[in-house]
């Protein structure tokens, strides 16, 4: 496997919204049809532990992206999660992360350690990506989820790719 293009790496830095949002908005347009590069830059994104951060244009063609990858991949991954604040249908064998986070109180005001709790021994995923809306950077849960994910040294262990999207033109 190739060497993966800083577009897609995060440095072992601390997550903090701010240096989230830097890489989201520094973060590689993808777009069919594919070139080399890009079906290249993906196959790392997918394969290659760590933050991954790409652009596309709409959740609809995001998901259809990681379904084609995640298809092409033929089962590789067997525990498969996406954190997303969505209400539309995942895939029968992805998990909701953040509706399995709300239903175990995970995510509750005031709960100090029920975050760090869940990721040493509920969190069993070998995939994730997190559909990076406005509605999901801007809450306070979510950068303390990924500072968790952070002090376990998660984005080390497996593939976490953040996928956000362009503006729309209104």
């Amino acid at each position: 496997m190739r060497k993966s293009l800083n577009a897609f790496e995060i440095p072992n830095k601390t997550i903090t919204l701010s240096g989230m949002d830097k890489h989201i908005k520094s973060a590689k347009y993808i777009k069919e049809p594919f070139s080399d590069f890009d079906i290249l830059d993906l196959q790392d994104a997918f394969l290659v532990n760590g933050l991954h951060y790409i652009k596309v244009d709409d959740a609809i063609s995001g998901r259809a992206l990681v379904n084609l990858f995640l298809n092409s991949l033929n089962n590789y991954y067997t525990n498969i999660a996406c954190l997303t604040t969505s209400q539309c249908n995942l895939r029968n064998n992805v998990t909701n992360l953040y509706e399995e986070l709300m239903l175990g109180g995970y995510l509750q005001k005031g709960a100090k350690f029920e975050l760090e709790e869940f990721f040493l021994e509920k969190f069993y995923y070998d995939f994730i990506w997190v559909e990076a809306t406005d509605e999901l950077v801007n809450s306070q849960w979510t950068t303390n989820c990924f500072r968790q994910m952070k002090l376990f040294k998660l984005d080390q262990l497996l593939p976490v790719l953040v996928i956000s999207y362009k503006p729309q033109k209104i």
